[in-house]
């Protein structure tokens, strides 16, 4: 991704013109844009995938449609928090300020809609709780192992 390292996510960073530049070359299986930076799943994902593994990725709704077009098993978890929590949120995290923060608060998926999740978790709460759904859902079977798709 293009944003600056700050350490509260693990990540690869590099500038904008390295990332254009892989993308050219094909480096990344899933790509976006958003809030004016470049985000990438890289290609090495596949490969994970063709050996039969589960991959588990932070990723934008925008990219559902082309992760399930890529992949034939892709379970979608939609977490999620009242405006005002997301808000509130943000605001300590200190990343965007004034109009960048309401455009991100603003910003639509086009081509998503909730009823897409195979499971909503309402982060509403202790992070504690949101983790135990997932991780209780992950642990009865549902999501299955993802595939890749047709195109392989």
């Amino acid at each position: 991704m293009t944003r600056e390292p700050d350490g509260s996510e693990d990540h690869d960073c590099v500038s904008a013109s390295e990332f254009q530049a892989r993308l050219r070359q094909g480096r990344f299986a899933l790509n976006w844009q958003a809030h004016g930076l470049h985000y990438g799943i890289p290609l090495e994902v596949d490969e994970a995938v063709r050996r039969g593994g589960c991959v588990l990725l932070n990723a934008s709704r925008t990219i559902v449609a082309g992760a399930r077009a890529r992949y034939r098993k892709v379970a979608v978890v939609l977490i999620d928090a009242p405006a005002e929590l997301r808000a509130d949120r943000l605001a300590k995290r200190r990343r965007e300020h004034g109009p960048d923060r309401l455009a991100r608060l603003a910003r639509a998926a086009p081509g998503f809609r909730p009823t897409d999740a195979d499971l909503i978790i309402e982060n509403a709460g202790a992070l504690t709780a949101a983790a135990g759904a997932f991780v209780d859902w992950l642990m009865a079977g549902e999501p299955g192992a993802p595939t890749l798709g047709s195109g392989d």
